[in-house]
């Protein structure tokens, strides 16, 4: 009896530790900058080659 009352203890300590680390990791995740779409610019396409080598470039400007 004693027992599975530590286990529950244990596992409700366990849970409650996941759930603060997860949001500490969500909040300092911050704000992540991209480049505008006015910066990139596709080249070239190949799709469906016979090769089966399918690619994109891209020039950032």
């Amino acid at each position: 009896m004693y027992k599975k009352s530590v286990i529950k203890k244990m596992g409700s300590i366990v849970v409650v530790a996941a759930m603060l680390a997860s949001a500490f990791t969500v909040m300092s995740a911050g704000n992540v900058a991209g480049a505008s779409s006015a910066n990139v610019a596709i080249n070239e396409i190949m799709y469906n080659p016979v090769s089966g080598n399918e690619w994109i470039e891209l020039f950032n400007s």
